[in-house]
């Protein structure tokens, strides 16, 4: 009788504990077209449409859709171009340096959070 009540016990716990999948995160943009040209010879372009991938993108470049400014500007030439396609039509471009230390929609530079050479590798 114990055991029969053990497994009735072990059987609701475990049909409380499936794994749910997590709901895609909250995005600024629908899509993003990112440009890596890293290889001047040969730039390599990808189109991200999935939720994570964005997130993952914008987790990079805080507040990039405020298109924000400042005081510094390093005047090097992008090695990586990032197009946000945001709801209603419109976009922002966010270019970085080839090192990935920084980024700028065109009015200064920021640091970048987090490795994004490393970030684009993994989403190619």
């Amino acid at each position: 009788m114990k055991q029969l009540a053990l497994a009735i016990i072990a059987s609701i716990i475990g049909a409380g504990c499936t794994q749910q999948a997590a709901p895609p995160p909250k995005t600024f943009a629908d899509r993003v077209t990112v440009v890596d040209a890293t290889d001047h010879a040969a730039p390599v372009t990808n189109v991200h449409t999935d939720a994570r991938d964005i997130a993952a993108l914008e987790a990079l470049f805080p507040a990039y859709q405020t298109k924000p400014e400042s005081d510094t500007a390093a005047g090097y030439i992008a090695q990586y171009v990032f197009v946000f396609e945001l709801p209603g039509g419109s976009s922002i471009r966010v270019v970085s340096d080839g090192d990935g230390e920084l980024w700028s929609t065109g009015s200064g530079d920021f640091p970048v959070k987090g490795n994004l050479t490393q970030t684009v590798d993994q989403l190619k």
